[in-house]
C-alpha cells in the first residue's frame, strides 16, 4: 500500500464501496458534520482507493470525505490546508476494494458515553469554550453544561459510572445539584443496592426540604418575598429550572401568606373567618355544620337584570353551531361573566350571618363562604308544604315504579313492558324528533325493515300516547326505535353509566344489535375532541402514537375511516347480541327407551316395599 497525490477532478466513488444509502437523512446530516470537521480542523484522515484502466481513481472507503472536499470546493470554503490538486490517497488493488470498504463501515465501534463525557472535559480543560464545542459536535449548549457538570460529579460517583454500576440516568440525577455533601451523604445510603436504584429514587432524595421555581407554593410566596428573606438557589440543569434550597424559608413564607389572605377577609368586613387544613370530605363537612354555600346577591338595576338575561340566554351552547355562531357564543359568555362581576356582590348582611373558610388544595388558595344561619331554602319549604306533599310522593313513586319496571323487564321480558320501556324513554329522557349527526345503514345488511310511525311530539310528552304507538309496532320496529334513541343519546352526550345499563338491558331483550340500524358518520367524529378522537381510535384498536400530534381534522378522518372498517360503536352503546344456542328435543325413540326404563325401575321398588299388611303385624 502506498500513498500518492491526485487532482480532485480525477477521484470517482467506487463501486465496491459499500455505502449506497446516499440519499438518506442520516448520511445527509452525516456529511453535513464531515464538512464542517474538514472547515475546523482539516482532512484527518487520507482516502483509501485503487487506480482503474482510464486513469481515474476510484474511491472505496472515505466517500463520504471525498463528497465533502468537493462541497467545499463548489462553495469556495476549502481550508487552505487542503490542496485540490493533491488530494493523498492510499492506493491498493482492485481485489483489496470490498475489505477495506467493509473495515471502514461495519467494524467499528462508538464511543462509550462516558468516553465522549472524557473527551469533552480535557477539550473544555486546554481552552476550548462550552459555546465551541457545541459547534464542533454538533451538541446545544446547555447539553455540554450538563456534560461538565456529570464530570464534577465527586470521585466515587463518577467512578461508580464508569464501572456500569450506575446508569446514565442515575449520574444525571446526581448532577442536578451543585451539594457535594448531599450528593455524598444520598450516595452513601444507596451504593450497596445502587443496580436497583432508580433516577426518580435519587430526585426524590436531592429534592427534599426543597422545593422548584415551578412548585404552585413558589409561586404563591412569590420568588422575590423567598429571595428577600435570604433563600438561596441553584440551577437544575437537567431540569431545567431553579431549586429554593431553603424550605424551612418556604414553609415560613407560606404559612404567613395563607394567614394574612384569611385575615384579610376580616378587613373587609366579614365576622367570622377560619382557616383549616384541606381534605376530600371538607365541603361535606363544612355543610353539615354551617349550611349551604352563599352566593353573592344582584344590586344592579332592571335593565342590567334583563341585559343579563338576554346574554346568558345567547351564551347557551350548540352542538350544531357554526364558525362564525361559536364566536358570538364565545363573545356573549364574556359580556355575560363581566356583567355579573359589576352586577353582583355580597351584602353587609350576608357578610355578617356568614363565615368564611379557607385552605390550600390542589395547589390554590380555596375559599368557602357558607350561610351560618340556617334557614330552609325555597325548594325545602315546598316539599314540606302539605299541599305539595302528593307531588313528592308522586316523583318518588314514579322513581321506584321505574326501576321495579326494570328489574320486571329482565326477568320477564314481553311486549308490553319493552314498549312501555321504550315510551318511558322518548316522553322522560328524549326528544327523538331531532335527528342530527347521524345515519342509518341504507341496506340494513339485506335486513328488510318496514317505515314506522314515530311517536310525535304530542305522544312523546305523554307517556301513555307514546306506549300505545308503541305496541301496535313490529318486533323489528321497536328494535329500529331503540336504536334511533341510542343514537341520538350519543350525539347530545346523554348516555351516562346509569342510561347506558338500562339501553344494553332493553337491546339484549329485544335481541338487538345496535350496528345492524346505526354506525356513527363522519360528522359525528367532527363533532369530537382530540382527547375523544383519540379514546375512540383506542378503542378500534388502533396505535394512536403516530397521531399525537396530529391536527383534529386528521383525526377525525382516520377515526371515521377505521369505524367504517370494524363497524365501530362506543362502547356505552355496544349491544351485540350473541344468538343463544337452542337445544335439542330428545327424539321419540330416546323418550320412550327412557320411560320403559323408569317404569321397570319403579315397579321394582315396588315390589320390595313391605305390604301395609307386614307394616301392621
Amino acid at each position: 500500500m502506498s500513498i500518492k497525490h491526485y487532482d480532485l477532478n480525477l477521484l470517482r466513488i467506487a463501486p465496491e464501496n459499500v455505502r449506497t444509502d446516499r440519499k438518506s437523512k442520516s448520511y445527509k446530516a452525516s456529511l453535513d458534520e464531515m464538512v464542517a470537521s474538514i472547515v475546523e480542523i482539516g482532512l484527518l484522515q487520507n482516502l483509501i482507493g485503487y487506480v482503474d484502466t482510464d486513469s481515474n481513481v476510484k474511491i472505496c472507503a472515505g466517500g463520504t470525505r471525498l463528497e465533502a472536499i468537493k462541497m467545499l470546493v463548489a462553495s469556495l470554503k476549502l481550508p487552505d490546508s487542503i490542496d485540490m490538486t493533491r488530494i493523498p490517497v492510499h492506493i491498493l488493488s482492485q481485489s483489496e476494494a470490498l475489505t477495506a470498504s467493509l473495515n471502514e463501515n461495519s467494524f467499528r465501534t462508538d464511543m462509550s458515553a462516558v468516553d465522549k463525557y472524557k473527551a469533552y472535559k480535557k477539550l473544555y480543560d486546554t481552552g476550548t469554550s462550552e459555546a465551541d464545542i457545541a459547534r464542533l459536535y454538533y451538541i446545544e449548549a446547555n447539553d455540554v453544561k450538563r456534560i461538565l457538570a456529570l464530570m464534577s460529579l465527586p470521585k466515587a460517583i463518577f467512578k461508580a459510572l464508569e464501572d456500569g454500576k450506575m446508569t446514565v440516568d442515575v449520574a444525571r440525577a446526581f448532577a442536578s445539584t451543585n451539594d457535594t455533601k448531599r450528593q455524598l451523604r444520598i450516595f452513601k445510603d444507596i451504593k450497596s443496592n445502587l443496580s436497583n436504584i432508580y433516577a426518580s429514587d435519587v430526585k426524590t432524595a436531592l429534592n427534599e426540604d426543597t422545593y422548584y421555581l415551578t412548585d404552585d407554593v413558589v409561586k404563591f410566596i412569590g420568588m422575590k418575598a423567598y429571595q428577600d428573606a435570604g433563600g438561596k438557589t441553584e440551577d437544575d440543569l437537567f431540569e431545567e429550572t431553579t431549586r429554593l434550597l431553603n424550605g424551612d424559608i418556604v414553609a415560613e413564607l407560606f404559612n404567613a401568606k395563607l394567614t394574612a389572605k384569611t385575615e384579610k377577609f376580616k378587613a373587609d368586613g366579614w365576622a367570622n373567618t377560619e382557616l383549616v387544613e384541606y381534605d376530600y370530605n371538607l365541603s361535606e363537612r363544612l355543610k353539615k355544620k354551617y349550611g349551604p354555600k352563599l352566593f353573592k346577591a344582584f344590586i344592579g338595576t332592571k335593565a342590567q337584570k334583563a341585559s343579563l338575561k338576554k346574554l346568558d340566554k345567547a351564551r347557551e351552547f350548540n352542538w350544531e353551531a357554526t364558525a362564525a355562531q361559536k364566536k358570538a357564543i364565545k363573545k356573549a359568555d364574556t359580556k355575560y361573566n363581566a356583567l355579573y362581576a359589576k352586577t353582583h356582590d355580597f351584602t353587609e348582611a350576608q357578610k355578617q350571618n356568614a363565615i368564611v373558610i379557607t385552605c390550600w388544595a390542589y395547589g390554590s388558595f380555596k375559599t368557602y363562604i357558607l350561610n351560618t344561619k340556617k334557614e330552609k331554602t325555597a325548594a325545602l319549604k315546598k316539599a314540606d308544604d302539605p299541599a305539595n306533599l302528593s307531588k313528592t310522593l308522586k316523583s318518588s313513586m314514579g322513581t321506584l315504579a321505574g326501576s321495579a319496571l326494570t328489574a320486571h323487564m329482565v326477568e320477564n321480558p314481553s311486549k308490553a313492558a319493552l314498549s312501555l320501556m321504550l315510551a318511558s324513554m322518548i316522553s322522560g329522557i328524549y326528544c327523538i324528533d331531532v335527528k342530527v349527526g347521524y345515519s342509518r345503514n341504507a341496506n340494513y345488511e339485506g335486513i328488510t325493515t318496514p317505515k314506522y310511525k314515530r311517536p310525535n311530539k304530542a305522544e312523546q310528552s305523554n307517556g301513555a300516547e307514546a306506549f300505545k304507538t308503541i305496541y301496535k309496532m313490529t318486533d323489528d320496529q321497536r328494535a329500529m326505535l331503540c336504536a334511533d334513541i341510542l343514537a341520538q343519546g350519543v350525539n347530545f352526550n346523554m348516555i351516562n353509566e346509569t342510561n347506558s345499563v338500562l339501553f344494553k338491558t332493553v337491546a339484549k331483550t329485544i335481541g338487538l344489535d345496535i350496528t345492524d340500524r346505526w354506525t356513527p358518520d363522519e360528522e359525528f367524529f367532527n363533532r369530537m375532541n382530540g382527547k375523544q378522537l383519540r379514546h375512540a381510535m383506542s378503542e378500534m384498536g388502533m396505535d394512536i402514537t403516530p397521531y399525537e400530534k396530529a391536527k383534529k381534522k386528521d383525526l377525525a378522518g382516520a377515526a371515521f375511516r377505521q369505524s367504517v372498517k370494524k363497524k365501530w360503536v362506543p362502547m356505552d352503546i355496544r349491544t351485540n347480541i350473541v344468538k343463544k344456542r337452542t337445544l335439542k328435543k330428545p327424539s321419540v325413540r330416546k323418550t320412550k327407551a327412557y320411560n320403559a326404563k323408569t317404569q321397570a325401575v319403579a315397579t321394582k321398588k315396588e315390589e320390595t316395599l313391605p305390604s301395609p299388611q307386614a307394616k301392621a303385624s
